[in-house]
């Protein structure tokens, strides 16, 4: 399992307030468009697998109902 750590950009990416609270691995996937979770599950894995950074373009689904899509970074640590 796997832990994510977001900065404020990326809550405002996804139409989140700053206190919304953490992000996990399952409700970040309650934020992407449903035809997107395979690839972006599978970019993470990846990712994660390979010590590599993590590259996505995406939709995301704010908390209105709007979609938008979005580009992230990001770099997975093992602990």
């Amino acid at each position: 399992t796997w832990r994510i750590h977001w900065n404020a950009p990326m809550y405002q990416l996804h139409g989140l307030p700053l206190n919304a609270g953490p992000v996990d691995a399952a409700r970040w996937l309650t934020l992407i468009h449903p035809d997107d979770h395979a690839l972006c599950n599978e970019r993470v894995r990846a990712a994660y697998r390979e010590g590599l950074p993590y590259e996505s373009e995406h939709r995301v689904i704010w908390p209105d109902g709007e979609q938008r899509w979005i580009q992230s970074f990001g770099r997975m640590l093992q602990a």
